[in-house]
């Protein structure tokens, strides 16, 4: 009995310890499994290539769960379709955490996606308004924004559907293009800054002093807000004013982006701190016009223009596009001028107005019949009207002892009208 009782004793703490270590071990297993779950949540590698998350702001509006979601879905079909994806609720949420923390462009990372897409509805005096506000996440510029005043019915879902693709559709059209490239090769800050060998690297903040090896270079533009890109990649640089820091060597640019200006290309080379502007040629000219009637309305490729003043001969002035371009010349009473003219300069056009009236000249058989235009007297047959072109007129002819003759006419040119009366058998 004393040794089996000295045995326990021997073995009972081997047991005890042997089975503490693998509670230790199984325990450092699970943190460890742990530990390696967090840091693939960390370390979690998102490409900014043309990422899309989405905010909404649906609140104030008061809309239903199933108008919300129509909402919602219509977005996230239009970027997919557009060409972006989507990040998941994990990346959304480290995104936006960060972008209401702080704007500084230093603490956005790489694994944030490159594009907010804000979505904000409200109600002013019972109307819908839909918001959507596109944000580039590296500069926090609103690089497109659109709205619309809704007046259909959010009951009928497959029409609110359609009509929200529409919309997001419109937006969508409005970023800037990627020009020269199809593999989506668009400048980003990462493409600017990672490593020694990039040539360009966007500036953050004025007082920041050039890297060694690299100068400070400011493109601007007049005028300003035109889009950079790079001549030969094709890369989106970013808008004028424009700064970075460049290496030394030739490049060349092309200017673009803004309505009713021609692009301009420049090449530079950049041995020292450089800062030049480029001047965009209007594509549009200023135009007078001289007519020979007052008050007489412009239109250019059916546009209204303008109307000129009370005098007749002064000259009107109005910024046209170069290029062929149809223009019409309205006023009442007169024929309209429809004619194309080529602009490519400044330069004056005359125009002279031609009355739309024609001559009609009434006989009759007998002669000396009383006539009446529209109802109101007139003369006696033989007799010329002046009538307006292409307007309906009632003509009556009366004479004693012969029966009274009706008819509706309606001219675009001088003519010569015999009417012969019948005489009423007694």
């Amino acid at each position: 009995m004393s040794k089996i009782f000295l045995g326990l004793l021997i073995f009972f703490p081997f047991l005890i310890f042997s089975d503490t270590d693998n509670m230790n071990k199984n325990f450092m297993v699970e943190i460890n499994k742990e530990s390696d779950k967090l840091k693939s949540e960390k370390n979690k590698t998102i490409d900014l290539k043309k990422s899309f998350i989405i905010e909404f702001d649906l609140k104030d509006a008061n809309l239903n769960l199933q108008s919300e979601e129509v909402i919602k879905g219509a977005a996230e079909v239009i970027i997919t379709k557009s060409g972006y994806y989507l990040l998941d609720e994990f990346s959304q949420e480290k995104v936006l955490k960060l972008t209401n923390i702080c704007i500084d462009k230093n603490k956005i990372s790489k694994k944030t996606a490159s594009n907010i897409l804000t979505i904000k509805t409200i109600r002013e005096n019972k109307k819908l308004k839909i918001t959507a506000v596109v944000i580039d996440v590296e500069t926090t510029a609103k690089i497109a924004t659109d709205f619309i005043w809704y007046k259909g019915d959010l009951n009928n879902s497959e029409q609110f559907d359609k009509d929200m693709r529409d919309f997001f559709s419109k937006v969508f059209e409005i970023l800037p293009k990627q020009k020269k490239n199809e593999q989506n090769n668009l400048l980003s800050s990462n493409d600017l800054t990672e490593g020694d060998n990039q040539a360009v690297t966007i500036v953050r903040k004025t007082n920041e002093r050039p890297k060694e090896g690299k100068y400070r270079v400011l493109i601007k533009s007049n005028p300003t807000n035109a889009e950079i890109y790079d001549d030969i990649t094709g890369k989106y640089w970013g808008k004028t004013p424009f700064e970075a820091e460049m290496r030394e060597g030739t490049y060349t640019v092309n200017v673009e982006g803004l309505k009713d200006f021609d692009k301009a290309k420049r090449t530079f080379t950049v041995n020292g701190n450089i800062e030049f502007t480029l001047n965009m040629r209007t594509l549009k000219h200023k135009i007078g016009f001289i007519i020979n009637q007052p008050n007489s309305k412009i239109y250019i490729d059916n546009e209204y223009i303008g109307e000129t003043s009370y005098k007749a001969n002064d000259i009107y002035y109005a910024s046209v596009k170069e290029g062929e371009r149809k223009i019409k010349i309205v006023k009442e009473k007169y024929k309209t001028i429809e004619e194309k003219i080529n602009i490519n300069s400044q330069q004056d056009f005359k125009f002279a107005m031609k009355e739309n009236f024609s001559v009609l000249t009434i006989r009759s058989n007998p002669q000396g019949a009383i006539i009446y235009l529209d109802g109101n007297q007139q003369d006696q047959t033989p007799l010329k009207l002046k009538l307006e072109n292409n307007k309906n007129y009632t003509i009556k002819l009366i004479y004693s002892d012969y029966k009274d003759y009706t008819e509706i006419i309606n001219i675009n040119e001088d003519n010569n009208k015999d009417i012969f009366l019948d005489k009423i058998e007694k």
